[in-house]
C-alpha cells in the first residue's frame, strides 16, 4: 500500500461502503445484487463489480456518489466529511416538508 493504514481508517472506509449500500437500497427499493447466492456476490464485489445503476433510474448525482463510495481502491473512496459535502450539494427536490400546524389540529380548535 502507498501509505500505512490504521484500523480506524480502514473501518471508516468500510463504513462508507455500508452507508452507500443502504442508501442504494432506499433509492432502488431492492438489494444491490438481488437473486444471487452469497458466494457470487462476494466474488463480484471482490472483483470490483458494481450493480448496474442505469436500470434503477436514479439521478446522475446519486449514481456518481454511489460509484465514488464503491471505489475498488480504499484511498479513492470519500471520507464521511466529503460524503456530507456531496450530499448537501444534491438538489433539494422530493424532500418532504413538515405539515403546517393546522393540518393536525382538530376542526374545533382551528375554528
Amino acid at each position: 500500500h502507498k501509505y500505512r493504514q490504521t484500523s480506524t481508517c480502514t473501518l471508516t472506509l468500510v463504513c462508507v461502503i455500508c452507508f452507500s449500500t443502504i442508501w442504494y437500497e432506499l433509492h432502488a427499493r431492492e438489494w444491490p445484487f438481488k437473486n444471487q447466492p452469497a458466494e457470487v456476490i462476494i466474488w463480484q464485489v471482490g472483483s470490483g463489480m458494481k450493480p448496474n445503476l442505469t436500470q434503477i433510474g436514479m439521478g446522475k448525482e446519486i449514481s456518481d456518489i454511489l460509484l465514488f463510495c464503491w471505489a475498488y481502491e480504499q484511498e479513492e473512496r470519500p471520507s464521511f466529511s466529503k460524503l456530507v459535502e456531496l450530499l448537501e450539494k444534491l438538489p433539494k427536490r422530493n424532500r418532504r416538508l413538515s405539515h403546517p400546524v393546522h393540518f393536525w389540529k382538530s376542526a374545533e380548535y382551528v375554528k
